[in-house]
C-alpha cells in the first residue's frame, strides 16, 4: 500500500524545485513566495527579475480590477 500525498486546497501556491549536480536551479510552477524568495538569494539573474516584475504587475492589475468592480 502506498501513501497517498494530502489533498491539496489551493494549487497557485505549489512549485516544484530541482537543483542540478552543478548547482543550477530549475523552478516548475512559479507562485510569487518562491519568487520572492529567490529575489532575496539575490541572484544576478536577469530573468528572474523579470518574472518577478510581471507577476507584480498581474497582481496589480488583478487587485485593480477587484476593487472597481470589473
Amino acid at each position: 500500500m502506498s501513501a497517498q500525498p494530502p489533498p491539496v486546497d489551493n494549487e497557485k501556491n505549489i512549485t516544484e524545485l530541482t537543483i542540478a549536480p552543478d548547482g543550477r536551479v530549475f523552478v516548475f510552477g512559479t507562485s510569487r513566495p518562491i519568487l520572492e524568495v529567490l529575489e532575496a538569494l539575490q541572484p544576478r539573474d536577469k530573468k528572474l527579475q523579470r518574472l518577478l516584475e510581471h507577476v507584480r504587475r498581474l497582481e496589480s492589475s488583478s487587485s485593480s480590477q477587484e476593487r472597481n468592480g470589473s
